[in-house]
């Protein structure tokens, strides 16, 4: 009879054989994961899981600006009969909701192997499947899906995208923060100058050389000093807040690698969530098995002219004088 006893078997069940003179580290090290979605994106939670799309109502108001028909603004005289009137319109925005699941089994044989060496295996394979369901959320807010056809926070087709300059080892400080300025009053001129964005995505090398920027005579660094010198801070009081996103570097969506610019507000943009649930444990023969579900949709732009992209030609990561 063959023997049924090999390395992927063994670790599996995570049992190992122990030597006498080998001193095992009991801390088992779970694979690395960066899931940074609910820091950059408000959550819609009235969703339910039997919900097929998620919507929201949109409205515009039209009429009753042209006043007298001099200037805009609606006056009435002495011999006015028909005063302007407002009209109200609204359109209905609707996105999918689409069901996420996976399930975690595991034997009898496995569960008694897993107690035997004090690793407990159902603890194990829910935190491998959290991890899954983290990471494509991620991907879900940031990027959206092409399989079901949905945009993410970073590339919205409704959003226009603006072409910026070059960060590279050659661009100034000056040249930094006068990039930085322009981004922070374009977002805010879109939106007819009413509201500035509080928070500012960059791809990663963009960050690092921000951080890694010296300012000269001074402890602070570029990416401090555009944080708090700007026209939100000038204006409101508080801070810019500038972040990394691995998805804003990443070859496979973006050509060039974009800043986004935005206001973290649920009246802006959110992410429709449905969060994870269990069934009951399921027996099948010698298995027990755990269903998990919940349901994601998809990124909804509430006022898509508060969000601004801007494409850089090229980044390279280093200190700048």
């Amino acid at each position: 009879m063959a023997q049924m006893f090999d390395a992927q078997t063994v670790s599996s069940t995570l049992a190992f054989v122990k030597g006498e003179l080998e001193r095992v580290d009991p801390q088992l090290y779970l694979p690395i994961e960066d899931a940074t979605w609910g820091r950059d994106i408000e959550t819609r939670e009235d969703v339910a899981f039997y919900d097929e799309v998620s919507s929201f109502i949109l409205a515009n108001f039209a009429g009753g600006f042209g006043g007298t028909g001099i200037g805009k603004k609606s006056w009435i005289t002495n011999g006015t009969t028909t005063p302007a009137q407002v009209g109200v319109g609204a359109k209905k925005v609707m996105s999918p909701m689409t069901p996420w699941g996976m399930e975690v089994s595991f034997s009898i044989r496995e569960l008694m192997a897993a107690m035997a060496v004090g690793r407990p295996i159902d603890v194990q394979k829910f935190d491998a499947l959290r991890i899954k369901h983290q990471l494509d959320i991620d991907e879900q807010v940031y990027v959206g899906d092409s399989e079901i056809g949905v945009s993410g926070l970073l590339n919205n087709p409704d959003v226009t995208v603006e072409n910026l300059g070059v960060i590279d080892k050659s661009t100034s400080v000056a040249d930094i923060i006068d990039m930085f300025a322009a981004i922070m009053n374009d977002a805010w001129k879109v939106t007819g100058y009413t509201r500035m964005p509080d928070r500012i995505l960059v791809p990663p090398a963009v960050y690092a050389r921000l951080v890694a920027t010296q300012l000269t005579n001074t402890n602070e660094n570029l990416l401090n000093y555009l944080q708090n010198n700007n026209l939100r801070a000038q204006t409101y009081g508080t801070e810019l807040k500038i972040l990394p996103v691995k998805w804003l570097g990443n070859e496979d969506y973006f050509s060039t690698p974009r800043i986004v610019a935005y206001t973290k507000a649920r009246d802006v943009v959110r992410f429709p969530l449905v969060r994870l649930q269990a069934l009951p444990v399921q027996h099948r023969d010698y298995f027990q098995i755990v269903p998990y579900y919940g349901a994601l949709g998809a990124v909804e732009f509430v006022r898509p002219e508060m969000v601004y992209y801007g494409d850089l030609a090229a980044v390279e990561s280093g200190s700048g004088s």
